[in-house]
């Protein structure tokens, strides 16, 4: 499948580029046809150009941003569940050192599947 991706890029840029020079075709030979002088032509299509990379240029911007985001909002996950693990790991240390008993380790394991469990409840199934 990683192979795959690289060969639809390609395929995906390969049909946008004939499109965008059938479309600039068109409309060169349309805009001659209606009597334009060529400096108009140029103008014309230097404009359009212009919006149609403007337009892609903003759409690659707002995906990058959306990414970002959901990275973000990963990483404050992981941080509010290592806090949790953190505290949890504490009051088994001092619990442990306090009672001198075996039963820490059960309480320790019990007690951190829950932490993960509140905090995330989607990650931690099972």
């Amino acid at each position: 499948m990683k192979r795959a991706l690289p060969i639809l890029k390609i395929l995906i840029f390969a049909v946008a580029a004939v499109c965008a020079t059938s479309a600039g075709v068109c409309l060169d030979a349309f805009l001659t046809q209606q009597g334009l002088s060529d400096l108009s032509i140029l103008w014309a299509s230097n404009v359009l150009i212009g919006i149609a990379v403007g337009s892609l240029v903003f759409q690659y911007k707002l995906r990058l941003k959306a990414k970002q985001q959901i990275v973000e909002e990963r990483i404050e996950t992981l941080s509010e569940v290592n806090q949790h693990i953190r505290s949890v790991l504490t009051s088994l240390t001092l619990y442990g050192t306090q009672s001198g008993s075996g039963d820490a380790e059960l309480l320790s394991e019990h007690i951190v599947e829950v932490a993960m469990l509140s905090c995330c409840p989607t990650f931690f199934v099972g």
